[in-house]
């Protein structure tokens, strides 16, 4: 390995829990431009534009925006809206989140991945 700095280094939670995953080679795609764009600059989260992605890896913007919102589903990435026709910010999701989001739902804060602005309600994992 290159002891440069030109490299990525991920967490074997987030590797482990990819792996278990049963992602499409679109999804690795997304997945992986997600790592490289926060992970890759030493951040947790990015405002990351779905068009810039699609762009970026060759691939056609419906289908990126359909993949995007299927990792959120899967609970891969977390994607938060901004509003309609904003730049959601997306980030990878690992296990200590979890706490963060239970905060968001119960205070009525946590949105749909898809940008429609719908509020959403965790309850899988929920003690209370």
């Amino acid at each position: 390995m290159s002891t440069d700095k030109s490299y990525t280094k991920i967490p074997n939670e987030i590797i482990e829990a990819a792996i278990r995953s049963n992602l499409s080679m679109l999804e690795w795609t997304a997945l992986m431009y997600v790592i490289r764009k926060t992970y890759g600059w030493g951040k947790e989260s990015d405002t990351i534009s779905v068009r810039k992605m699609a762009a970026d890896t060759g691939h056609d913007l419906r289908a990126m925006q359909r993949v995007v919102a299927k990792l959120a589903e899967k609970n891969v990435l977390i994607v938060k809206s901004r509003g309609p026709r904003k730049t959601n910010s997306i980030q990878i999701n690992s296990p200590e989140k979890v706490k963060d989001l239970r905060e968001k739902s119960k205070a009525g804060e946590l949105l749909c991945p898809c940008g429609c602005g719908a509020h959403l309600v965790l309850v899988a994992g929920d003690k209370n």
